[in-house]
């Protein structure tokens, strides 16, 4: 039996990682006077795309993208090890997202 991924891992992708790129993200725009602003859908995808190469289609005709393999449908194992794949990703960008239970700054 696998072991899906728990509340806790859940809250920590969209608490911490997802939010942490958010908010560089929108201080990127606002320091390039842009009046655009990521949401945290939007920044959510952006992770994917980068980080783990899940966008596999945007149909620009349609407003569609395609999304192929989902966080949601991975083991706890498989979910930590995409955690640490998008926090190296994003370290190296210059975007340090804390590790579970790591005090944030």
């Amino acid at each position: 039996m696998i072991d899906k991924r728990t509340l806790k891992q859940n809250r920590y992708r969209w608490g911490v990682v997802v939010d942490t790129v958010l908010q560089e993200i929108n201080k990127q725009l606002e320091k390039d006077n842009s009046e655009y602003r990521a949401t945290p859908e939007d920044i959510d995808i952006f992770i994917k795309d980068k980080a783990l190469g899940l966008v596999h289609k945007v149909n620009t005709s349609l407003g569609e993208i395609t999304i192929t393999g989902k966080l949601r449908t991975r083991s706890t194992k498989d979910f930590e090890e995409a955690m640490l794949q998008i926090r190296a990703h994003f370290d190296n960008e210059g975007i340090y997202i804390p590790a579970p239970n790591e005090p944030m700054e």
